[in-house]
């Protein structure tokens, strides 16, 4: 018996595998997903690298309570952390991401800055809203874990907007 079941299985899902991967809709999405996660790691790592020494800085000063007064500190360093994401991104997408997409007569970063503003502004939503509103829950109102549940939801509108706004296919009728 030259073909087991399971070996028959195996040849169909590499198949189905291959198909998929030539899908220009899913290769973009994942690229998109590496440059993301590279954004986000680094985003991500300013957010907490100044979260932290904020923290050790005014650790019993009181400074603490009087900046949460005007703009709660988690929110001003995902600011930072999300605009270096901005610088980080924007670039890679461009030239690699949506490359087949990109007219290089256009000037795309003001729509690109755009739909991350958008974005940003839902991450900062979320962000507030899972660290104020969800107090007793211990682990959703930890910054740090709101940050990862508040970047889920901007990528996937990041990734619609720079997809179908901001890197679209011009159609030039002849």
């Amino acid at each position: 018996m030259p073909y087991s079941y399971k070996g028959q299985g195996e040849f169909h899902l590499l198949q189905l595998a291959r198909k998929y991967i030539k899908n220009r809709r899913l290769k973009k999405l994942i690229k998109f997903g590496i440059v993301g996660a590279t954004a986000f790691g680094i985003s991500y790592f300013v957010f907490s690298a100044l979260c932290k020494m904020y923290l050790i800085a005014n650790h019993n000063t009181g400074l603490d309570n009087l900046f949460a007064g005007i703009i709660p500190f988690y929110l001003l360093f995902s600011v930072t952390g999300d605009i270096t994401g901005l610088v980080v991104g924007f670039p890679i997408n461009k030239k690699w991401t949506f490359k087949q997409q990109v007219n290089h007569e256009k000037n795309y970063f003001w729509g690109y800055a755009l739909v991350y503003t958008f974005s940003f502004l839902l991450n900062q939503f979320v962000l507030y809203a899972l660290v104020e509103w969800c107090r007793g829950m211990e682990y959703i109102s930890d910054p740090y874990i709101s940050k990862i549940i508040a970047t889920a939801f901007s990528a996937a509108s990041n990734f619609l907007g720079t997809n179908f706004l901001v890197f679209k296919k011009s159609h030039v009728v002849t």
